[in-house]
């Protein structure tokens, strides 16, 4: 009989004491999803989102915020599931002077972010947990449709 490595073994749902079932907690893409959503047109900022510390890690973890060593990475995986994202760099200078470029991304346009909103209430449904209502799914389409709007006329 084969076992099965630490690293293959994924969190199930698993029952409380009173016997009702709880969801595994959210996907690091899950949690990417939902920052560029919430973000908008905004974006995310590659500063933003890597950590400085273990316990910075921890601080990130125990608030539930997305957070990534690699957010490029993170976009690449965006992109690989077919929701389109635009970035541009945008220069950092430190304290003592030196200048650096980091990028920005975003979801794309609303048919982008709409995707967005699908992926997520996919990798919800799998892992037994509520999915986006309308008014939320409205509030996070709404800054690319009133762009869209305003760049038809």
């Amino acid at each position: 009989m084969k076992s099965k490595s630490a690293t293959q073994h994924k969190p199930s749902s698993a029952k409380t004491d009173t016997g009702s079932l709880t969801c595994r907690p959210p996907s690091k893409l899950e949690k990417c999803l939902m920052t560029f959503l919430g973000q908008g047109l905004k974006g995310v900022h590659t500063l933003d989102q890597q950590v400085a510390s273990i316990s910075h890690v921890k601080r990130m973890e125990a608030t539930g915020k997305y957070w990534t060593s690699c957010l490029n990475t993170d976009v690449s995986t965006m992109k690989k599931k077919g929701i389109q994202v635009s970035s541009k760099f945008e220069p950092y200078q430190s304290a003592y002077g030196y200048v650096a470029n980091f990028k920005r991304y975003w979801l794309a346009d609303s048919k982008a972010a709409l995707k967005a909103v699908k992926q997520v209430n996919l990798l919800r449904q799998k892992r037994k947990a509520t999915t986006l209502q309308m008014e939320q799914i409205k509030g996070f389409l709404s800054p690319y449709l009133r762009k869209e709007k305003v760049s038809d006329c």
